[in-house]
């Protein structure tokens, strides 16, 4: 069975000013699975977002091996860059976030 990425995913969801809830407290967020990219270095997340309309950016951060020197490596998307270039479900509200940086062979 394949095992998911495990990596920090940001999601920045607008605010409203509501007195008693937020529009980011109604939005739930979920990883509902993962494809292989073009190398072994990336990997496509599907995320299934609940109020696409609230979503502002969706960052990912992947955190250098052991012993390493390197810094993190991060990225952060906007949910119209994702929706121009297909990565974007309206019909089942899901967006393909495209993860790179992975470490080929390793759990990131």
């Amino acid at each position: 069975m394949k095992k998911l990425i495990p990596l920090i995913i940001t999601l920045a969801i607008s605010l409203t000013s509501a007195a008693y809830a937020t529009q980011a407290d109604d939005t739930a967020v979920a990883v509902t699975g993962q494809a292989p990219g073009a190398s072994a270095f990336i990997k496509k997340v599907k995320l299934r977002v609940s109020d696409p309309a609230a979503l502002r950016s969706i960052q990912f951060t992947i955190a250098p091996k052991d012993r390493s020197v390197t810094r993190p490596v991060s990225a952060t998307y906007l949910p119209t860059y994702l929706n121009n270039r297909g990565f974007f479900n309206s019909t089942t509200n899901v967006f393909t976030l495209p993860v790179w940086g992975l470490y080929a062979g390793r759990a990131n």
